[in-house]
């Protein structure tokens, strides 16, 4: 079971990834619309709307991979634990052998 401090440092994580994909987004929206200011406001909002949910889009994308990359084999050993503690009281009930 998670602990309180790891669910605020999930929480954390995930705000900041938010955060920095609406940064993103805003940024390449403020870029956009200060390069190509003669085609109009209504124009340059949709460029830069469109390309800040691209960047914000591909910002999650990147995160989400490196999160996985980083964190993969802590969880993988989290879930393994789990199992074979919930799996215990069967073991002995059934005289099965231990895996561990």
């Amino acid at each position: 079971m998670t602990q309180p401090t790891q669910r605020v440092q999930d929480a954390a994580k995930a705000l900041a990834k938010r955060g920095l994909g609406m940064a993103g987004s805003a940024a390449a929206g403020a870029l956009l619309g200060s390069v190509v200011p003669g085609l109009g406001t209504v124009v340059g909002a949709a460029v830069g709307a469109l390309s800040g949910v691209t960047i914000g889009i591909g910002v999650d994308l990147g995160l989400l991979a490196l999160e996985e990359k980083l964190t993969r084999s802590s969880m993988k050993a989290e879930l393994q634990a789990a199992v074979r503690e919930s799996l215990g009281p069967m073991r002995q009930t059934f005289d099965c052998p231990s895996d561990s």
